[in-house]
């Protein structure tokens, strides 16, 4: 997700992020989105390996997906000093079922024999078109 937030690799990082002060910028960086991140997700709710198997924001792709809003966000904080994390809204997604007909029919998770998976082929998250 921290890569797709800062747009680094594993290899540009270390060529982009030369000195200490750069780091505890993208450190900081970091720090503030993880924090909206975490109060938005229903960590709660996860009591069991069942639960957090069910659970969409526990996946890979979900967190894949939060880098690329919150690197569009930011680019938007760029532009208007007025938007501020606060503005990413997780209400009507359905973030606790990967089995919701919203992953199913997005192509997100794909129903297999009674269980659900994700699909065999990459899913390209466009994060311009996403709303925030």
């Amino acid at each position: 997700m921290m890569q797709k937030f800062l747009n680094l690799t594993n290899s540009t990082a270390s060529k982009q992020i030369t000195d200490e002060a750069q780091y505890e910028d993208a450190l900081n960086l970091c720090r503030s989105y993880l924090t909206c991140i975490f109060r938005l997700l229903p960590i709660e709710n996860i009591t069991s390996t069942q639960d957090h198997e069910k659970a969409m924001f526990t996946r890979a792709i979900f967190a894949n997906a939060l880098g690329y809003v919150g690197r569009s966000l930011m680019d938007e904080m760029l532009l208007d000093n007025s938007i501020t994390w606060e503005r990413i809204n997780l209400n009507g997604i359905p973030i606790e079922d990967k089995s919701d007909s919203f992953c199913l029919e997005a192509n997100v998770t794909m129903k297999d024999k009674g269980t659900v998976n994700y699909p065999a082929t990459s899913v390209h998250f466009d994060h311009r078109a996403s709303t925030v």
